[in-house]
């Protein structure tokens, strides 16, 4: 999950499923550590675009489509960016939903409108996003965000992840053309 400061989530038009975790407790997990990355694909892909991540719902049609506002969208209604002022839906609010990383690496932050989170009880989550993916630090062996860590730490925590609503099936562009539309955004921070 993200949290935007100075950004637009969709700025760079970069996938979304960047999961930056910031530790600051401990857990171990049970029963050994995965190497397997979730990103991971054991297909074989006769594409040279990598495959196309599945978006979060978090941050669907929460910004207008710049192809669009150009005349040359060419995904129509599965376009995960919105058509229309009517399709914006509000961004999520995503404050306190990272640990601060002024707080982290110089013990104090003097920014009183910060919108990061000073401790593990200021710490929060968004109900959809919750523990719908797998701590890679927890993975790794250790999480140090332990019980506050938003992430799944196990099978048996994880949640399904929302799916971004498809209003027509089998609307998928065809040819050339380079047509970013990817979410996501350069500067993200997970929540």
């Amino acid at each position: 999950m993200m949290l935007y400061v100075s950004k637009p989530p969709f700025e760079d038009h970069q996938p979304l499923h960047q999961h930056h975790h910031q530790p600051h407790l401990g857990m171990r997990p049970y029963g050994g550590v995965s190497h397997h990355s979730p990103g991971h694909s054991h297909g074989h892909h006769h594409s040279t675009r990598p495959p196309r991540k599945e978006p979060k719902l978090q941050f669907y049609k929460t910004k207008m489509c710049p192809f669009v506002e150009r005349g040359r969208c060419t995904r129509g209604a599965s376009c995960l960016f919105a058509h229309s002022p009517e399709e914006l839906r509000p961004l999520p609010d995503l404050t306190k939903t990272r640990f601060c990383e002024t707080m982290r690496h110089l013990g104090h932050c003097t920014d009183m409108a910060c919108p990061f989170a000073h401790s593990a009880s200021e710490l929060r989550h968004t109900a959809d996003f919750f523990k719908t993916s797998l701590c890679t630090m927890w993975k790794k062996g250790y999480c140090p965000s332990g019980e506050f860590c938003r992430h799944a730490h196990g099978e048996l925590e994880l949640r399904e992840v929302p799916k971004v609503p498809v209003r027509y099936k089998g609307t998928h562009h065809r040819g050339g053309g380079n047509h970013h539309h990817h979410m996501g955004g350069g500067n993200s921070h997970h929540s």
